[in-house]
This record gives structure tokens, sequence and C-alpha cells, in this order.
């Protein structure tokens, strides 16, 4: 995937390149950069004081897509963590193998991932103890709400 930055410099002002230069950046690499992350605290996350298998991995993220369409109950933190870093391999690995020459992004593969994370996030809501009208910012800035629903999850039964 390629993305086009645009450099603009003001009048008098000089530049080491031209008005309006058109540069590209090369998104598929910073997507390994994310995948391997990913891959290494998923392991990071197996090895942990819970000693948690690969069995138990994939057991959380069953669990998630099978309750896509679920928005009542609760997440868990890790299952949460682990769900969403599965997510952000998978997608990473599909900008970087499954796309078109032009890496166009089918309709069908972006709610296959985002209506799970969604759900999950929902879930992870609930249970943080936070109201449903956070919600709206799972929508609009998922990442501002990110750090908060890795909190522990709230003492009061909501």
């Amino acid at each position: 995937m390629r993305l086009g930055l645009t450099v603009l410099s003001f009048p008098g002002q000089k530049a080491a390149l031209n008005d309006a230069q058109l540069m590209q950046v090369d998104v598929t690499d910073f997507a390994w950069v994310y995948l391997s992350a990913a891959a290494i605290t998923l392991v990071l996350f197996a090895l942990n004081k819970k000693k948690m298998g690969m069995n138990s991995l994939l057991q959380i993220i069953k669990s998630c897509f099978l309750r896509t369409f679920n928005y009542q109950g609760r997440e868990g933190r890790t299952s949460y963590f682990i769900f969403l870093l599965f997510q952000l391999a998978w997608f990473c690995s599909y900008l970087q193998w499954f796309t078109g020459p032009l890496h166009e992004i089918g309709l069908i593969a972006l709610l296959l991932f985002i209506l799970p994370v969604f759900s999950c996030g929902v879930r992870r809501i609930n249970d943080a103890g936070y109201s449903s009208g956070v919600i709206v910012l799972l929508v609009v800035a998922p990442y501002l709400l990110f750090p908060f629903l890795l909190f522990p999850r709230s003492r009061e039964k909501n």
C-alpha cells in the first residue's frame, strides 16, 4: 500500500524539497514491524504467570469470534488484549499478502476485522464499568480508549 504525503514549504523558507513535491512511503514495511511486535507479545503473553499454552490462546480467539454479534456480558483484560493483538497481526498479514495490485481492501474482509473487535471492545467496556456512552469513543477514536480498556475491572457489578 502506498501512501502519498505532500510536503509544502512557505515562501522564503529554504526547503530541501520543491514545493508540493510528492513523496511515497511504503506502508507495508510498517506492517511487518507491527506483525512482528504482535507475534512477540503473544509469545510473551503465553509465558506469563498464568502458564497459558497455545490451546488457551486459540480458545480465547475462537470465543471472541463466536461472540461477534453478542454485545452483552463481559470480556476480561487478557482475552481482550490477546484478541486485539491477533486481529492486528491478521490485518497486517492481510494487507501484506492478500490485497490486489492496487492494495484495495475488500468490504467483507474489513467487516471480518472490525465487527469482532468492536463487539469485544463493547464487552470490555461493560467489564471495566464504564458507562455505555463510552461506546461512542470506541467508534470515533478507538485509540484514545485503548489504554483505559486495559485497566482492571470495576469492583461493583454493572
